[in-house]
């Protein structure tokens, strides 16, 4: 092989990629919580030299799950914050360390630690400005964005949503940032909520739903005049569309009553995706009726999926967002990398096109959780190409299915990819007879 047809972590950095199944919440990298954690100790607490190490930025050299990078030494464990939080180094597992994340010890990560240390609007903004400069830096140049709408006592689940859809808006109006990389957002209904509760996540989509043609939301009839005026608005309309997520354990015998939550969804113009077939007691054949029945343009991470429902995602042409870090590290998947079932739908979709089919098949890479399991969207298209064998063309189509599958953004993903493959064209025009 020659070098110019070489994948290596600076070819798949390059890539202008979509990523398009990524939760908020879960992609804070313990640098980001650790400054906010900081942030919020009591003044009277000396700071530590923890807080002037170095940003762990997703361009730079990217360790191994199996051999995760020191992390700066943590604060003197009486420094804690005032609900009693340690620091997120001591509290918080190694990005990647596959000895310590299943799906027993991965939610309580959000429900006893994160949630509870970016609970105010001022964090979440602060964590979303990181989250979004990360994916940048790795090269994501339309990023699809997914959060939970959650209240606290310092905050509604309303003001939640318009602290994240802020600074999405900053981003993308910023000449620089919004060139870079577009951002839009995804609003999730978690599986273990009550129904009233779901209608509530719907509203707020509506209310927050994107519009290529209308820049500007309606303000709500609540807000005063003076309210309107006090302040200038950022354009807060970037939903493009309705998840559903959540521990795959839970919720299950409540799905059903979430229908007419979706249905509206769909009528109002929001994507659907769905969090599908994660685990086996997910994967039953009612659950993956009900979730159809929703009419999903995509399905998040379907490792147990039945033979029979395969078949409907083929004539569907639906779009599999396929997680390989994720699945590995987290169990859900048997076989290491190289046993991932991205390879049988890999060849699926290569089968087809060699047949002449186009039942319009996509697969979309995802990182899922990367501030969790450490591996940024560069190192995942790396894995791809290191166990399934795919070339430097086969990463550029699985860049354009990504890009195909979106809500939002696909036109300026599509004109990037272009002329992103000619530019591999030029350096390499031996290879022009692997077709991706």
């Amino acid at each position: 092989m020659s070098p110019s047809t070489v994948v290596d972590h600076e070819f798949t950095l390059s890539l202008p990629k979509t990523e398009l199944h990524a939760h908020l919440t879960g992609s804070i990298s313990r640098e980001t919580l650790h400054q906010i954690w900081l942030s919020q100790l009591p003044a009277s607490l000396p700071s530590s030299s923890s807080s002037s190490s170095s940003s762990s930025s997703s361009s730079s050299p990217l360790p191994s799950p199996q051999a995760p990078s020191p992390p700066p030494s943590p604060p003197p464990s009486h420094q804690q914050h005032p609900p009693g939080l340690p620091d997120p180094y001591i509290s918080l597992p190694d990005p990647g360390c596959i000895s310590s994340i299943n799906l027993s010890t991965f939610f309580p990560l959000f429900d006893k630690y994160i949630y509870t240390l970016v609970s105010s609007p001022s964090p979440v903004q602060t964590a979303t400005r990181a989250v979004l400069q990360d994916f940048c830096d790795d090269g994501v140049r339309l990023l699809e964005l997914r959060t939970t709408p959650r209240e606290s006592s310092q905050m509604t689940k309303r003001e939640y949503v318009e602290a994240v859809s802020e600074v999405i808006g900053d981003w993308n109006l910023d000449p620089k940032n919004g060139t870079a990389m577009q951002v839009y957002l995804l609003l999730s209904v978690d599986r273990k909520v009550s129904p009233s509760e779901a209608e509530q996540v719907v509203a707020l989509a509506r209310e927050f739903q994107y519009h290529p043609h209308k820049p500007h939301r309606a303000e709500p009839e609540t807000q005063t005049t003076a309210e309107r005026q006090g302040k200038d608005k950022v354009p807060s309309n970037w939903v493009v569309g309705l998840d559903l997520c959540g521990n795959p354990l839970k919720g299950t015998s409540t799905l059903p009553e979430f229908t007419p939550s979706f249905a509206l969804a769909r009528r109002s113009g929001l994507g659907i995706t769905i969090h599908f077939a994660e685990v086996p007691e997910s994967g039953t054949p009612s659950e993956l009726s009900t979730l159809l029945s929703w009419q999903p343009q995509r399905l998040g991470h379907a490792v147990h999926v039945p033979e029979k429902v395969k078949q409907i995602i083929k004539q569907r042409g639906l779009c599999l967002e396929l997680c390989l870090s994720c699945n590995v590290i987290a169990k859900l998947t048997e076989g290491g990398f190289g046993g991932h079932h991205f390879g049988e739908w890999w060849h699926e979709c290569e089968s087809e096109r060699r047949a002449g089919e186009n039942n319009n098949l996509k697969i979309a890479l995802g990182t899922d959780d990367v501030g969790v399991f450490g591996s940024p969207l560069s190192r995942d298209y790396l894995l791809a190409a290191e166990h399934f064998g795919l070339g430097k063309r086969d990463l550029v189509g699985l860049c354009r299915s990504a890009a195909s599958a979106a809500f939002a953004g696909r036109e300026r993903m599509g004109e990037l990819i272009d002329e992103f493959e000619n530019f591999v064209e030029l350096q390499a025009p031996a290879t022009k007879q692997a077709v991706a």
